[in-house]
């Protein structure tokens, strides 16, 4: 005998369609104050948009590394990652991210297409991005959106994040990920082998 379990009332669950796309949890938008909230999101000269080449950039690393759209776009796949170290849907996306890398880029070595890594952290929690990446395994160049707005406001004029950006050898978009799905997985491994494939002549 005994009371019931409360696991007996299942029947609502069986009015949810099991084919309904789950949309996750919506992405994070820049808390006020944030670079990316202290002017319009259409300030930049240009934004990416589907079917086109991406915006020209010029950006700095936090190690000094610069980077030129005028030697990447068009030659070579890159993928871009905005993030926060505070943001929670950061938190589920840097995982997926983390394994579709690890499956795809880190067997090409040194092939292996850039990766710029950009932080909407501010002086308050900058000094976490290190470990944070470190914790997630994943790497790349570091990149301050607030140190390199234009391109911040080009690239994510969404100004919402984790984003994703796959650009491909032809300089257009390849794949466009904003927050965080079950299915974001398989489809970041399967566009990130399609732009590392070797070129076809």
């Amino acid at each position: 005998g005994g009371a019931a379990t409360p696991r007996e009332p299942v029947a609502p669950l069986a009015t949810v369609s099991p084919v309904a796309p789950d949309p996750g949890p919506p992405p994070v938008k820049a808390k006020p104050g944030d670079m990316a909230a202290d002017g319009p999101i259409d300030a930049g000269p240009a934004v990416i948009r589907p079917d086109e080449v991406v915006p020209a950039f010029d950006v700095t690393s936090v190690g000094g590394e610069h980077f030129s759209s005028g030697d990447i776009v068009g030659q070579e796949p890159f993928i871009v990652v905005f993030f926060a170290t505070w943001c929670p849907v950061c938190e589920l996306k840097m995982p997926i991210v983390e394994r579709a890398f690890s499956q795809v880029l880190d067997p090409l070595g040194d092939a292996k297409p850039k990766v710029l890594l950009v932080s909407y952290d501010d002086e308050d929690s900058w000094d976490k991005v290190a470990g944070y990446l470190a914790h997630h395994q994943i790497e790349g160049s570091l990149i301050r959106a607030e140190e390199n707005r234009a391109f911040a406001r080009a690239y994510d004029p969404f100004n919402g994040f984790p984003l994703v950006l796959v650009v491909g050898r032809d300089g257009v978009i390849a794949e466009l990920q904003m927050g965080s799905k079950p299915r974001h997985e398989a489809a970041l491994v399967d566009v990130l082998r399609a732009v590392t494939a070797p070129a076809s002549d």
